[in-house]
C-alpha cells in the first residue's frame, strides 16, 4: 500500500481526509498466493471498459468487488483523476457508496 493513516485534509479543502481519520488506505498493488504481482500503475488499463490483459482484468475485478461487497464505501480508481494514477483509494466515508 502507499499509505493509510495520515493526518491531513482533502487536497484543496479544509475538510479532514478519511486518511486523517484512520478510515482509508491507498492500495498500489496486489500479490496473489501464486506470487503473481500486479500494480495499479503498471497494469490498470486506463479508459477501458473491458480490460484485455490479465492484470488489468484482475485489478478491475478487485476494485469492483471492494465496491460490490461493501468492503469500502468509496473506491477511487485511476479513472477518477491523475492523483489516483498509481493506486486505488479506498475509504469508509459514512453514508457513501460509490466507485469512480
Amino acid at each position: 500500500h502507499l499509505g493509510a493513516y495520515n493526518c491531513r485534509t482533502i487536497a484543496g479543502t479544509s475538510q479532514i481526509s478519511q486518511h486523517g481519520l484512520g478510515k482509508a488506505i491507498d492500495i498500489a498493488g496486489v500479490q496473489l498466493d501464486d506470487g503473481t504481482y500486479w500494480t495499479i500503475f503498471d497494469d490498470w488499463e486506463h479508459g477501458v471498459i473491458d480490460p484485455e490483459a490479465p492484470g488489468g482484468q484482475w485489478l478491475q475485478w478487485f476494485a469492483n468487488q471492494l465496491y460490490a461487497q461493501w468492503i469500502f464505501n468509496t473506491i477511487l480508481t485511476p479513472e477518477y483523476d491523475a492523483y489516483h494514477d498509481d493506486h486505488l483509494h479506498c475509504d469508509l466515508t459514512p453514508g457513501e457508496h460509490e466507485i469512480h
